[in-house]
């Protein structure tokens, strides 16, 4: 849901194209493989 928000993904994206994406998809994957 905070990366649906175009001001977040704006923050994240300034450091380069689709950030916002990545930043999710690892954030994903580190609580769908590390957390219990």
């Amino acid at each position: 849901m905070y990366f649906a928000d175009e001001c977040s993904g704006v923050h994240y994206d300034r450091h380069g194209k689709r950030t916002a994406e990545l930043v999710r998809d690892a954030m994903k994957y580190y609580a769908d493989t590390d957390l219990e």
